[in-house]
């Protein structure tokens, strides 16, 4: 079958006008990633120091100094790093930083970002199986810190621990809520 020049014609502006479509579509998928960038790059210049700041003075609380600042980094696709004391290298919070640290990074930029965040009257924390991974002395100091924050805002904490149950009955003076059964063989 020989097509004809019409047909060809015809065609061709299929054709074209698909293109025309997708360069649309293009412009439009560039326009819409600029303004992402650019609203990205102004929450990072306003916000992020103030809670990255927040966040390494929370992590040094718990630490107990040993690691003092939170990084995130640009060019590594926002891998975060800690710093540690004695060392000027940051290190990449990985495999090589215990669950238990992990963890505390997690809740230093959590309530860094609450405290950012917090407007007239400050937000509650909620707070869900924090301490289970952490060792004697920083569950100490998590405690103390959760004390000085529950001093301005509320703060719920959860756990199915009896022994977390009672550190925190003891520590904290918490009220404790029984939403089922607590299991007291942990």
């Amino acid at each position: 079958y020989i097509k004809t020049a019409h047909e060809i014609k015809g065609e061709m502006e299929a054709i074209e006008e698909e293109l025309k479509e997708a360069a649309k579509k293009r412009d439009r998928l560039i326009l819409l990633k600029n303004i992402i960038d650019r609203a990205d790059r102004r929450l990072k210049e306003e916000h992020q120091p103030d809670v990255l700041n927040r966040a390494g003075e929370y992590l040094a609380i718990i630490t107990g100094g040993k690691y003092s600042r939170i990084f995130i980094s640009e060019e590594n696709d926002g891998t975060v790093a800690i710093l540690q004391r004695d060392n000027p290298y940051p290190i990449e919070v990985g495999e090589t930083i215990s669950r238990g640290t992990q963890e505390q990074i997690y809740l230093a930029l959590r309530l860094a970002m609450m405290d950012h965040l917090d407007g007239e009257h400050p937000m509650p924390g909620f707070l869900d199986e924090v301490f289970i991974n952490w060792d004697g002395m920083r569950i100490q100091n998590g405690l103390e810190l959760v004390k000085k924050i529950s001093e301005k805002r509320q703060i719920f904490i959860f756990t199915c621990h009896s022994w977390l149950v009672d550190l925190l009955s003891d520590n904290l003076h918490a009220q404790v809520v029984v939403m089922g059964e607590i299991d007291y063989n942990w």
